[in-house]
């Protein structure tokens, strides 16, 4: 695992990237970072429907970036 300043850069380009090319999705990412990485493992939400709601986030990130069947 890398450091959290390696971590900090990393987001920060996806982040750019995204927002070049769609600004909507970008808030379905960061949502998404929110409910499973922060509130979901660091902070140790008790509360499943956090975790519930970041799934249901992820879903709909890997329904737009899925390459077409």
């Amino acid at each position: 695992m890398g450091s959290v300043e390696q971590e900090k850069i990393r987001r920060k380009y996806y982040e750019e990237a995204i927002t070049k090319t769609d600004k909507k999705f970008l808030n379905y990412v960061n949502e998404a970072y929110n409910s499973l990485h922060l509130f979901g493992y660091y902070d140790g939400s008790k509360d499943s429907r956090i975790i519930l709601e970041g799934f249901d986030l992820a879903y709909v990130i890997i329904e737009k970036i899925k390459p077409a069947a």
